[in-house]
């Protein structure tokens, strides 16, 4: 188990985003003490950003090679100081995937790699655990000499699978929530999603004449050329805000 310093820098948004004192002016263990209830997990269940990305990004390093690609979204990738939920995006290795021109990897499953980690100790199931979207608790420990912290933090893993493709979901799935409901409803209802498309299993599906298609987004930037508009920077994203493009 590895085990957050508390030497680590909390980051710059304690400072800008929280309105908390600038170290310079404090004392060793002022500034400690200060630390030490930024990693605490508050009376919302919320606990600080780096904290959040540092188990978001241990959870992702072990999920890594049984998946193509991993990445984190929600609020922290939206770089929220307080963050309550973990949440990750996952695309899963088809079984039997190729290493190399010789090799083929039977042994690293999503699951496997999962059921790993629980084994070990460091990762929970939550109340959740379905094939499109399993809810975890990962084991997080920060030492301090104002006493050691060990938290159980959530993480909701999203996982696409066809005919989802990742980067409707990952859009969907980075939020806020008001956003992705804006993104996802028609623009004769308020949102901004053409008339003659729809989102419908994680995928976004364009009608043809004689039915309706798979748009193909397998990654963010065509999803926003897809809807028309111009792509936008996570922590940037508020609902009808977005530039369209010409």
């Amino acid at each position: 188990m590895r085990e957050i310093p508390v030497e680590i820098d909390p980051g710059a948004e304690l400072f800008v985003e929280m309105g908390l004192p600038d170290p310079a002016g404090l004392s060793k263990e002022e500034w400690e003490r200060v630390v030490h209830a930024y990693w605490q997990v508050d009376a919302d269940g919320r606990v600080g950003l780096t904290r959040a990305r540092f188990e978001a990004n241990r959870l992702c390093d072990w999920l890594a090679p049984a998946c193509t690609r991993v990445a984190i979204v929600g609020s922290v990738r939206r770089r929220r100081a307080r963050v309550k939920d973990i949440e990750l995006l996952v695309e899963p290795k088809a079984p039997g995937a190729r290493v190399d021109l010789f090799t083929m990897d039977t042994a690293l499953t999503l699951d496997g790699q999962l059921e790993a980690a629980i084994a070990h100790g460091w990762l929970r199931r939550g109340n959740k655990y379905g094939g499109r979207m399993k809810t975890l608790l990962i084991e997080s420990r920060v030492t301090s000499q104002l006493g050691d912290l060990v938290d159980w933090l959530k993480v909701d893993l999203f996982i696409v699978i066809p005919p989802a493709q990742w980067g409707s979901l990952m859009a969907i799935r980075t939020g806020p929530a008001d956003y992705s409901k804006w993104l996802v409803t028609k623009r004769s209802q308020g949102g901004i999603c053409p008339d003659s498309m729809r989102f419908h299993d994680g995928a976004l599906w364009r009608s043809n004449g004689s039915g309706e298609e798979i748009v193909p987004t397998p990654d963010e930037d065509q999803l926003y050329q897809a809807l028309g508009l111009a792509w936008t920077n996570p922590w940037d994203r508020v609902a009808g805000r977005n530039v369209m493009l010409q």
